[in-house]
């Protein structure tokens, strides 16, 4: 986890850089005992403290927090849903759940009324389509879950939630009844899918666009195809041939024409860093950014802040990010303007 801590330390130190009268001393918790260091800090006496990142130590660092200290953690801790944060901790964590919750309301509010989402059946997927559907508008129809256990089962996946197989077998059917009547006809989708969500990663997508494509009929209104910032990678910041016509959240940070000179000459020097890591940059920069001004963040109902990652708000003791859309072509990464 080496790149992905220098990432974080790199974005805090960009973003304390433009700060007066700041002192900032950085610990190793993998090289160092999470109790040894919270006893140095209670030598030290810091007003703020950011981390851990590793949700195996946000889990054990919240097990005996450090009260009257303001901390920002870097990962979503699993706690039971009666857990009470001490005043001034907030949790802060670049997670899929965020980025399909934000989908949902995002297709609701474009008026779509049917969605299919495509997860894998694992503990990720099942998250995220647990995040998409109880952010799914009540005033729209059932989000429809379509689920699949290997990369062999994708195909029969979206063929079936499209209604393609059931249009096979009724044309099946049909030929049977005409016995030596030549029947010409075509499979067709359903016509009443308004928006596809691909709850995965990008190797899931590149594997399911194709067969999402080949299966919507020519003949049906065309259905808009979302997913999250784990398509978006350096490989394709140029442009996707393969997942041409994908919308996806994004930090606004590494949207192409969006992005500062700092983050750019950062992917520069870390040959082996990918946006996944850049993402942490930009997560280092906003926890200081949010330490700034997390007494009104906290308490000024309506308050946020534009940062790296997002529009930032605070709700019961979690960073909230409003992220950018932008979409995939065969030539670039395109903004899409609110």
């Amino acid at each position: 986890y080496r790149l992905q801590g220098e990432a974080v330390r790199d974005g805090i130190i960009a973003s304390a850089a433009k700060l007066n009268d700041i002192h900032i001393r950085f610990y190793d918790t993998e090289a160092q005992d999470l109790t040894a260091i919270q006893n140095r800090l209670l030598s030290e006496h810091p007003q703020a403290i950011v981390g851990p990142l590793l949700k195996k130590n946000v889990n054990a660092w919240i097990q005996q927090p450090m009260v009257g200290v303001t901390q920002v953690y870097l990962n979503q801790p699993e706690l039971p849903d009666n857990t009470i944060l001490p005043s001034g901790h907030v949790t802060f964590a670049l997670d899929s759940e965020t980025e399909a919750a934000q989908a949902a309301q995002y297709i609701a509010n474009t008026k779509e009324l049917n969605s299919i989402v495509f997860a894998a059946k694992s503990s990720a997927g099942t998250k995220m389509v647990n995040a998409f559907t109880q952010s799914w508008s009540a005033d729209q129809r059932e989000v429809e879950p379509s689920w699949y256990t290997s990369t062999e089962e994708m195909q029969s996946a979206v063929e079936h939630a499209l209604g393609v197989a059931a249009s096979a077998d009724r044309i099946r059917g049909v030929k049977i009844a005409a016995g030596k009547i030549i029947v010409d006809a075509q499979e067709r989708s359903r016509g009443d899918v308004d928006a596809i969500y691909i709850a995965g990663n990008l190797e899931q997508a590149r594997l399911l666009k194709p067969f999402i494509d080949v299966n919507l009929s020519p003949f049906a209104p065309p259905a808009d195809v979302f997913a999250n910032s784990a398509i978006h990678r350096v490989a394709n910041q140029q442009g996707d041939n393969d997942l041409r016509g994908i919308v996806f959240t994004e930090a606004p940070i590494l949207v192409p024409n969006q992005r500062p000179f700092p983050i750019n000459t950062w992917l520069q020097l870390h040959r082996n860093a990918d946006l996944n890591d850049a993402r942490l940059v930009a997560m280092g920069h906003d926890s200081m950014l949010v330490l700034e001004q997390i007494d009104s963040l906290q308490w000024m109902r309506g308050k946020s802040v534009s940062g790296m990652t997002g529009r930032l708000s605070i709700h019961l003791n979690n960073i909230h990010r409003q992220m950018t859309w932008a979409k995939l072509t065969p030539s670039e990464v395109k903004l899409i303007k609110p």
